[in-house]
């Protein structure tokens, strides 16, 4: 590591400004959420907050796009309308399943998805069970109980508050059922654990440790970067604008029901840190991001086959190495994270799976871009402002010879 050039950090954190400009339109406005949710405008914000984590559920090795989106939403935001105002009774699972499963089947023809998955459907209904169970069938009186167990915990752990959210959500909602959706035999222990982080607010490491087979020494060594689904959808509700609107909303209306959640003088949902959040890409961030920074920098670092990982730990280097150079003053300044680098749903359908080679800013040529001081091409809808021919990182060819595919 002692013997990396200074002017090679610099080159790759020059790729790192270079992609996360290039991702930027995605971070903020993934998937042009406005519009998948045109029809929840006179909902209450909770129900759309509450409708996007359940989709994500569902959102699994399939292609992607914003009708699908919006056709799987409607589907879910149906079932959990009707969930809350008419289903009371949560003593029994199996019986639980056939109401809901009876409102599946009464959805018309024009609300009706694809076939999900029988183990995201069973994880959907433990969820909705559970929520139902405990937490008065809200998704957001369950993250005010992990805030307000987040603060009962002890002050000198190391780990983030992300880190332990994301966890209880993985719980939640990511590790009941088995490939057949049925409950697996540990779903006991589960819901006896969640009764207890209701009702007893004890400390949450305490809980961890109490119960067998919740695996969080695993979470944090490496079971959260195959997570992708559950950083996904935290990815959007914490950095989105749409949803930073949706929470401050709730916030403003709703305060006094969430003062863990909403706390001003303490930790809160507007205080997780992003760079917490693990990258949710994988096959194609391997063939771009990664060589690249690797090849700039001649780290060495293990090539390991998933890509979230991988990029924690070339993040935690650079940042290191950033910081023996007096290139940055504090971990604050670092300014990237690791979700910025994601290349999966925005980069590769516009230009990979177009075979756009020619026209990649990380190929062989170099994107051919004229800037004109008005609106960047790049971008679709023409809804960001160009830098200038000075300041454009494409035009100025910074990302020449990056693509892993080119070396």
């Amino acid at each position: 590591m002692k013997s990396i050039k200074k002017q090679n950090i610099i080159k790759a954190l020059d790729t790192l400004e270079l992609i996360k400009w290039l991702n930027f339109k995605f971070q903020v406005d993934s998937r042009e959420i406005n519009n998948i949710y045109d029809n929840y405008k006179n909902e209450e914000p909770e129900i759309i907050v509450f409708t996007h984590w359940i989709t994500y559920i569902n959102d699994r090795m399939k292609k992607v796009s914003p009708e699908l989106w919006e056709n799987w939403v409607n589907f879910f935001g149906y079932i959990i309308k009707r969930y809350k105002t008419e289903i009371n009774n949560f003593k029994d699972f199996d019986e639980f399943k056939v109401k809901i499963e009876e409102i599946r089947d009464e959805i018309g023809p024009d609300r009706k998805i694809e076939q999900i998955y029988p183990q995201d459907w069973g994880n959907i209904l433990y969820t909705l069970w559970i929520l139902g169970k405990f937490y008065e069938k809200s998704f957001l009186i369950f993250l005010e109980d992990v805030f307000k167990n987040l603060k009962s915990t002890k002050k000198n752990r190391n780990e983030s508050e992300l880190v332990f959210l994301g966890f209880l959500l993985k719980l939640l909602s990511y590790s009941a059922t088995d490939k057949k959706g049925k409950l697996k035999f540990f779903h006991e222990k589960l819901t006896s654990f969640f009764q207890n982080f209701r009702t007893m607010g004890a400390d949450i490491e305490k809980q961890f440790s109490s119960y067998r087979n919740l695996n969080w020494r695993n979470w944090l060594s490496d079971k959260r970067y195959n997570s992708k689904r559950l950083m996904a959808c935290l990815r959007d509700l914490i950095r989105a604008k749409f949803f930073i609107k949706q929470f401050r909303s709730i916030e403003k209306q709703h305060i006094n029901k969430y003062p863990n959640l909403f706390s001003k003088n303490d930790i809160n949902w507007f205080s997780l840190n992003p760079n917490d959040l693990e990258l949710p890409g994988d096959r194609w961030n391997i063939r771009f991001f990664l060589p690249a920074v690797l090849k700039v920098c001649s780290f060495n670092i293990k090539r390991y086959d998933n890509a979230s990982r991988m990029t924690r730990e070339i993040y935690d280097t650079l940042k290191s190495i950033s910081l023996k150079n007096n290139l940055i003053k504090s971990d604050n300044d670092f300014g990237y994270y690791p979700i910025d680098m994601d290349f999966t749903f925005w980069f590769v359908p516009k230009y990979c799976e177009n075979n756009y080679c020619n026209n990649c800013p990380f190929g062989p040529e170099g994107f051919q871009c004229r800037p004109n001081l008005e609106k960047c091409s790049f971008y679709e809808n023409g809804e960001i402002e160009c830098f200038g021919k000075e300041k454009c990182p494409i035009f100025n060819k910074k990302g020449m010879g990056m693509c892993g595919l080119s070396f």
